[in-house]
Parts: C-alpha cells; sequence; structure tokens
C-alpha cells in the first residue's frame, strides 16, 4: 500500500469516527493597562480611598488599583520603599516615575507609550509636606490635561504597578525611574 492511499485511509476515519479538533477552552482576558487617573486621581466609579502612608513598615490601609483611584487633590508623599529607598509616591501609595526622554517641563510619553506610562495628570496644583512642596508643579500637555511635574519633569505611573507600593517600573529600558527623596 502506498502512502496516498493510508493518508486518505486515516482521514476518511477521522470523518467517520468523528474524531475532530476538541472544543476550545475559553482562556481569561489579558489584563488592560489602568485608565490614566482624570482630575488628579479620579475616575469615573467615585471610589475613594485612604491616603494614610505608614512610613516605616510599608503602606498601611490602602487599597485597590491605579484605575479605581479618586482623590479631590493630587497628593505626593516620600514612602521608604524596602528595596530602593526614600521614593515618590501619590497619596494612596502609587510609585511615581520620571522619563529620561523627557526635558523639564516637556512630556514626550503620549498614545501607546501614555498606555503603559500614565501621567499623573490633575486639577490645579499637587499638594505635599515638608521638602517635597519645593520641587512639585505642572506641565500643560498637548492633550490639553495638567501633569504634575518634580523638579520640572513630569510624572508618571506604571501599568504594570497594579498595587499601591510596587515600583515594577524602576529601570525599564533604562529610561524610567523612580524619583528619590
Amino acid at each position: 500500500m502506498n502512502k496516498l492511499a493510508i493518508l486518505t485511509l486515516l482521514a476518511v476515519g477521522l470523518l467517520l469516527f468523528g474524531c475532530t479538533q476538541a472544543p476550545a477552552q475559553k482562556m481569561a482576558p489579558l489584563p488592560q493597562p489602568p485608565s490614566t487617573p482624570s482630575g488628579g486621581m479620579a475616575n469615573n466609579n467615585g471610589a475613594a480611598f485612604p491616603s494614610d502612608i505608614n512610613e516605616n513598615a510599608g503602606l498601611s490601609g490602602v487599597s485597590g488599583s491605579l484605575d479605581e483611584i479618586s482623590s479631590a487633590t493630587a497628593t505626593v508623599k516620600l514612602w521608604k520603599h524596602p528595596a530602593l529607598g526614600s521614593i515618590l509616591v501619590d497619596g494612596q501609595g502609587y510609585t511615581l516615575y520620571i522619563f529620561a526622554k523627557d526635558s523639564a517641563g516637556t512630556s514626550t510619553c503620549y498614545d501607546a507609550c501614555a498606555k503603559l506610562w500614565p501621567p499623573f495628570t490633575i486639577d490645579g496644583k499637587p499638594e505635599a509636606d515638608g521638602s517635597i512642596a519645593t520641587h512639585l508643579g505642572t506641565v500643560a500637555r498637548s492633550d490639553g490635561t495638567v501633569q504634575a511635574t518634580y523638579d520640572g519633569k513630569p510624572l508618571y505611573y506604571y501599568f504594570d504597578d497594579t498595587e499601591p507600593g510596587q515600583a515594577k517600573g524602576e529601570g525599564v529600558n533604562g529610561a524610567w525611574f523612580v524619583v528619590k527623596g
């Protein structure tokens, strides 16, 4: 019997005995980057989170995700990260980053970049205690929003920081860095 006859018999056998492809398994959807907080730290659902940060032991009483943050003000604080030392976080404990390719007073992260690195946009001026306050400012983005800055450099979140206190964006592509205080 030649090879063509064998292949034909196998194909017919599969069709006759109902041996077809197994049903596809339903897969969970891929996680989406958090939406850019609007109005400083607000989104459409109005959820609110406590803003107390325990400087020595970690983040206390803070929960949620970046797209759930809601606050009337844009608070910036220093927090002692266990590996990175004193770093800048927002009032809910999410790490803030700077982009090495930005220049003082200019944001260059838009579109696909801003989906991975949502800008820390605010209404009004950022608030902070102590020496941090003198370093904070704002810059107008080309999309009409206002972004908080530290020493003139625009501040961003990282989409993969899904919980307060994470700093997964540190050193990404040699261009993204936490702000050390």
